[in-house]
């Protein structure tokens, strides 16, 4: 069974793993990142990543290969 991408989990885990880039960097000595950084790179990414999900989900895209689910096919409520 395959499952449909789902494009707002690729941004916040794009987004998480840059924060987490951003901290590893300063633990090194690479460069110098003040510790509320990560605050608006998680807040703002994970509200990308809402807005990005939102919209994939209102425009109907589908992955190539996912037929549309035809109105007849889902069960009637109470003929179980």
């Amino acid at each position: 069974m395959r499952r449909e991408f789902q494009w707002g989990r690729l941004v916040a885990g794009l987004v998480l793993m840059t924060t987490a880039v951003v901290y590893f960097g300063d633990a090194g000595d690479a460069w110098d990142a003040p510790w509320f950084v990560g605050i608006p790179l998680v807040c703002g990414g994970l509200c990308l990543a809402a807005v990005v999900g939102m919209v994939r989900r209102m425009t109907g895209l589908r992955s190539r290969g996912a037929a549309p689910d035809p109105a007849g096919s889902r069960p009637k409520a109470g003929l179980n």
